[in-house]
């Protein structure tokens, strides 16, 4: 889907999501550390803080801790992303640095998105952020697989995002179920503005059905108009050779047949009409089904 203007310059967490991180050992030379999997963001602060990097196990048996990569402390390169060899890029150090808890970050990726009002939305989705300081600058609000592709996007912008919020939503600790928490402070979810239900989806099917069928009405009106005079040239030839092999005008033969002519034309042009009709009634279905649902979709939303 293409970026919206509002977001271009900034880079998202989908696009980092998988990537290959390395580090250089003291002679330079490259070795892997893992692939990133997952996104930290400021306690506080709409901000991305830098990322996890999922290690390899040892001797493929041993699980290893995640790595921590603070923003900043990485450059593009071949294969994924180089991590410098600060002495505070990474892990404890790099906590140290940017001056907050690790106990205290939040991973905001899959946690619900909760309006002020108390409403649930969705869940966070795709993360925009400015990839000098990390500050959010919007992100995609996912409701379910088949309406995110059916609906469209909404993107949520900074300015709706009023941050973390403690005691509601989903466990904060992944393996957890919502049953099995004892203490409220254990729930977190991102809080939004309750303006975000206004937010218009784009890019779905709805929304590119429509635009299909409009440019293919367009495409059709324009061959009409481009082939209609060949389609008279070629009329009015053939009349003319038709009434010199027949040695009478046209119109003379037509009202001699003019009789059966009509029968004929009643008969099929009744079929054709019928035909004509149920044809217009499907693709007018085709052309409104969609936008019929989205527009149903949202009322129903928005409790009407």
């Amino acid at each position: 889907m293409e970026v919206p203007e509002a977001l271009q310059g900034t880079l998202s967490t989908a696009s980092l999501m998988g990537k290959k991180v390395f580090g250089e050992n003291k002679k330079g030379k490259a070795h892997k550390i893992g692939k990133i999997h997952n996104f930290v963001f400021h306690p506080t602060e709409k901000r991305l803080i830098g990322v996890l990097v999922k290690r390899p196990d040892a001797a493929m048996m041993f699980h290893r801790k995640d790595a921590f990569v603070r923003l900043g402390a990485w450059e593009e390169c071949d294969e994924g992303l180089l991590v410098s060899n600060e002495s505070d890029a990474m892990d404890a150090a790099a906590c140290k640095s940017l001056g907050v808890d690790w106990n205290s970050c939040v991973l905001w990726w899959g946690l619900p998105v909760v309006c002020d009002d108390g409403d649930a939305l969705g869940t966070v989705g795709d993360v925009w952020f400015d990839p000098a300081d990390g500050k959010v600058a919007a992100f995609e609000l996912e409701g379910g697989m088949s309406e995110s592709v059916l609906l469209g996007t909404v993107h949520v912008p900074s300015d709706l995002i009023r941050g973390f919020k403690l005691g509601v939503g989903s466990p904060l600790v992944q393996q957890k179920s919502r049953s099995s928490v004892e203490d409220a402070s254990e729930l977190g979810a991102v809080l939004v503005s309750s303006q975000v239900k206004e937010l218009s989806t784009e890019g779905g099917l709805a929304e590119k059905a429509g635009t299909a069928t409009g440019e293919a009405v367009k495409k059709v009106r324009r061959t009409v108009v481009r082939v209609k005079p060949k389609v008279q040239d070629a009329a009015e030839a053939a009349k003319v050779k038709a009434e010199d092999a027949m040695g009478v005008s046209f119109d003379q033969a037509r009202e001699a047949a003019k009789p059966k002519i009509q029968e004929a034309k009643e008969t099929a042009g009744a079929a054709a009409e019928k035909g004509l009709f149920a044809a217009g009634r499907q693709l007018g279905r085709a052309s409104t089904m969609f936008s019929s649902f989205k527009e149903e979709y949202e009322r129903a939303r928005d409790g009407e």
